[in-house]
């Protein structure tokens, strides 16, 4: 692209020039798109692949034939000679500029991903695989991490039958998130996003627009809506300091520490999100599940942080809901892995 303007074609009568000039605007219409997609991904940091998809290798080799023809043409035309012998020579130098350019941008993405695989090698998403590094014990308080992917799956049932299902995810960088949730209830089969950065946060419900929500539209803004809410909930001194540990465990190929307690149903609501979505049709009422007891399992890593938390909390059915029964469930799971990868939020478009 800098060649093309360094040495644009001139073609010598109207009917090349307007030709050229729709040879630029496609090439630009292309080239754009593609520049921002890869300094999106080089911006994100962290260990990504550089090997696009196939949806967005082709746009991207369109992109590049297109902007090597455009420059082939300026590097001949700038040779004396009959019009047919420079066009000639134009598509020649541009077939070989894109020759080469895909040679070295595909060698780059190649070594890359090879080198991703020789790192990845003895190291999960979920935390150091160091035998060496010592597992906190289960009085300790989890370490709060700058970054995660996050999932969340929830459910609840009636005599053990399933009555809704949540799954949620998304990205952390401290303080700020997004996330997707798609929702199963028994009031709504609609999707759900949210957005948080700074101090600004935003709301898309279903097919709605985005639409602009208070920090506190899920709870309290400093303990966040995704592993970090989970975090708050572990960390509080009641309940950590009775914790039974229960055994050295391997999750995702690591040594993780599984340590357990007892919960209520409004401190499940609090820490897990989703279960929000299964317990009403909209705010829930803490007081609802004030009966309802339970168990919050969580495991700790070698690098002293959250990685994963399961909570389990039962009681009579909730009035409401779309099956009646002698004794309902609510369930969900969190991961936050790759804790130690950079990720960045984008805010959402209107």
């Amino acid at each position: 692209a800098a060649a093309a303007m360094a040495w644009p074609p001139r073609p010598p009568d109207r009917r090349g020039i307007v030709t050229v000039g729709w040879l630029a605007i496609i090439s630009g219409l292309l080239v754009i798109p593609s520049l921002d997609l890869l300094l999106q991904t080089l911006a994100a940091g962290g260990r990504q692949t550089l090997l696009p998809s196939w949806e967005s290798a082709y746009a991207g080799l369109l992109a590049l034939a297109a902007t090597c023809l455009f420059v082939g043409l300026g590097v001949a035309g700038a040779r004396a000679g009959r019009s047919v012998a420079r066009f000639q020579a134009g598509v020649a130098v541009g077939l070989a500029l894109l020759l080469l350019v895909t040679g070295l941008f595909g060698g780059a993405a190649l070594a890359n991903e090879l080198a991703l695989r020789e790192a990845s090698r003895g190291s999960s998403v979920f935390g150091p695989s160091d035998l060496g590094l010592p597992l906190p014990p289960c009085a300790a308080t989890p370490g709060a991490s700058a970054y995660a992917r996050v999932e969340v799956s929830a459910e609840s049932s009636v005599d053990d039958v399933p009555v809704g299902r949540v799954v949620l995810r998304g990205l952390r960088a401290r303080e700020a998130e997004r996330w997707t949730a798609e929702r199963a209830t028994p009031w709504t089969s609609a999707a759900l996003e949210f957005t948080r950065i700074g101090s600004q946060a935003y709301l898309k419900d279903g097919d709605l627009a985005w639409a602009k929500v208070p920090l506190e539209v899920f709870g309290a803004a400093p303990a966040g809506t995704l592993d970090a809410a989970v975090r708050a909930v572990v960390v509080d001194p009641g309940g950590r300091a009775a914790a039974e540990d229960l055994a050295i465990e391997l999750v995702g190929g690591v040594r993780a520490r599984h340590c357990r307690f007892l919960v209520s149903g409004p401190t499940a609501l609090e820490g897990f999100i989703p279960l929000r979505w299964l317990t009403a049709a909209g705010p829930p009422d803490p007081a609802v599940l004030e009966d309802w007891r339970g168990e919050l399992d969580y495991w700790i890593f070698a690098d002293g942080q959250l990685g994963m938390a399961r909570v389990v909390v039962s009681g009579y059915p909730i009035e409401g809901w779309s099956r009646a029964g002698v004794g309902a469930s609510l369930s969900a799971t969190m991961t936050a892995t790759e804790r130690t990868e950079p990720v960045s939020v984008e805010q959402p478009i209107p």
